[in-house]
């Protein structure tokens, strides 16, 4: 039996600004894809695997090779470091945010958004 902010060895479970919790890697892939406006197939379709591998990689119950985590990252404009949860969030994206605008305007996909900005 587990109390109310104690795990399972009876350890205090403590989340405050002092001690966050860590993000978990599927948390960010599921809120990076959903932020992009994509669906778990449209994922898999882009990263070349499965819809169930996609599911497994949010849920936690699997994990992506490194080549196709270096992928996912580029794919998902991160770095690995953020992906996996050992960079903190960073604010606003200006061109994630424009590129998910263009792709509902146009009735496609943000991967699908190339944005080009010439100096």
């Amino acid at each position: 039996m587990t109390w109310p902010g104690f795990d399972s060895l009876g350890i205090m479970m403590i989340e405050n600004d002092l001690f966050p919790q860590r993000e978990s890697f599927g948390d960010r892939l599921r809120d990076l894809r959903r932020a992009r406006g994509m669906g778990q197939s449209q994922l898999a379709e882009a990263m070349a695997v499965s819809c169930p591998t996609v599911s497994g990689w949010e849920k936690g119950r699997m994990h992506p090779r490194h080549d196709r985590l270096d992928a996912l990252a580029a794919f998902l404009g991160v770095t690995t470091a953020y992906l996996v949860g050992d960079a903190p969030r960073t604010p606003f994206d200006p061109l994630a945010q424009s590129r998910q605008q263009i792709a509902r305007i146009v009735g496609t996909t943000p991967d699908k958004v190339r944005i080009l900005i010439e100096l």
